[in-house]
């Protein structure tokens, strides 16, 4: 699950359970679940693929801000293992 945010947030530890703060949960645009059947696995990769989230926020700034929870065990060997590419749409 990938976690909007509209401003920075308290990122969770790795391996932590996530466990929103109150403040920063005012601030949580939305989450968008990612699901093992929005997956094409590859040889020795994967990608992931989400359309038609539909959510919609006013940024404080101009930056995006998230996070993400595994609920699976993945084995990564690296934290450039696993990538997010959002595309926005301006209104």
């Amino acid at each position: 699950m990938l976690v909007l945010y509209d401003r920075t947030f308290t990122a969770t530890a790795d391996n932590a359970p996530l466990d929103l703060s109150d403040a920063d949960l005012l601030h949580c645009i939305g989450s968008v679940p990612i699901a093992t059947g929005d997956y094409q696995a590859f040889v020795d990769n994967a990608v992931g693929t989400v359309r038609s989230v539909g959510l919609s926020a006013t940024l404080v700034g101009t930056s995006l801000f998230a996070q993400i929870m595994c609920v699976a065990t993945p084995t990564y060997t690296s934290t450039s293992d696993l990538q997010v590419t959002l595309t926005v749409e301006q209104y």
